[in-house]
């Protein structure tokens, strides 16, 4: 399906103003390959704090048949966090937000006008791409201590829709150890099929509860274990990492990354997140960015694409932000 296509109902009002309009998706492909839908888990109902939060992520690009379906988090009336790798495209991708518990082609969905990525994760997934012999050490270092960075925030056009409302921010990760369960959220596979363009459940929102297998993998990074039938998968990429307070309320510490070791593949080993406290820091800085761009700028002829803002790099730092709230 041409991305033109998806988004051609909305383009009238955004090229007006850019306030954003329900679409209405002709088809969905599956989930984009690079990382870890929850697999073994159950649908989230309507009445989940996790739906009033959790939202997915639809790419298409003009120039080619690639798409490719992400989860993220609201963190504010305009913001979503998800993962890096969800930001890959041309310079004709565009991508909408899509709200409710299943993509279809009745979902309210809204144009994203900026994207920002935190730079580590290009440079390591360059640096991946090296012959181990022409890998500098010090940049190995760096991805052992800090992990890739797979972290960004997305601004999106148009008002937040009813019902929907940020995810609360943990601050730091103390209250939490190895062995903790937490809960996973996601659009992505409910089963595993070693064809990549196989359609085994991506579009609809599930949960699952999983351990954490290592809190402290490294400073920007934790470790969520792998229990037989149960995972993060392919469409969950972004997707939040929970964990249930005392009070019932639900904070959001993670993003998810990539499937790591034997098995990865087909969703079956440990799966790293990206700690969100750990780069509060730079959300502030991407937040602030994203926040100067005109969204008129990100109309070219008769797409919709994200303006790419670049914001500085910094080893995460995993220390309290003084605005957890409100990014």
């Amino acid at each position: 399906m041409h991305a033109s296509k998806l988004l051609l109902s909305c383009l009238a009002l955004a090229l007006a103003a850019l306030s954003g309009c329900a679409q209405k998706p002709a088809s969905m492909l599956n989930a984009w390959s690079d990382s870890s839908g929850i697999i073994g888990g159950k649908e989230v109902e309507a009445n989940d704090p996790i739906a009033r939060s959790t939202v997915a992520l639809y790419a298409e690009s003009a120039k080619s048949e690639k798409s490719f379906i992400c989860t993220g988090t609201l963190v504010s009336a305009q913001l979503i966090v998800t993962a890096a790798h969800c930001l890959a495209g041309d310079d004709s991708t565009q991508i909408v937000v899509v709200f409710g518990l299943r993509i279809s082609r009745d979902s309210e969905m809204l144009p994203v006008v900026a994207v920002a990525g935190h730079p580590r994760y290009a440079r390591m997934e360059a640096l991946m791409e090296l012959p181990p012999d022409m890998r500098e050490e010090s940049d190995i270092a760096e991805l052992r201590a800090n992990g890739r960075g797979d972290i960004a925030l997305v601004r999106f056009a148009g008002k937040l829709p009813r019902g929907f409302v940020p995810a609360a921010i943990a601050p730091d990760l103390s209250f939490l150890k190895d062995g903790s369960m937490v809960t996973l959220a996601g659009y992505g596979r409910t089963s595993v099929s070693k064809d990549p363009k196989a359609d085994d459940g991506s579009g609809t929102l599930r949960r699952v509860e999983m351990p954490l297998a290592a809190v402290k993998f490294n400073r920007g990074e934790f470790l969520i274990d792998r229990i037989k039938g149960k995972s993060a998968c392919m469409g969950d990429s972004g997707g939040p990492a929970l964990v249930q307070r005392r009070d019932g309320k639900y904070l959001v510490f993670g993003v998810t990354s990539a499937g790591l070791g034997d098995g990865s593949q087909v969703c079956q080993a440990y799966v790293a997140y990206t700690s969100i406290p750990a780069y509060l820091p730079w959300m502030e800085k991407a937040a602030a960015a994203l926040s100067r761009v005109n969204p008129r700028d990100a109309i070219k002829g008769k797409l919709i694409v994200p303006v790419r803002v670049d914001v500085g790099d910094g080893i995460p730092e995993g220390t309290r932000s003084r605005r957890v709230a409100g990014l």
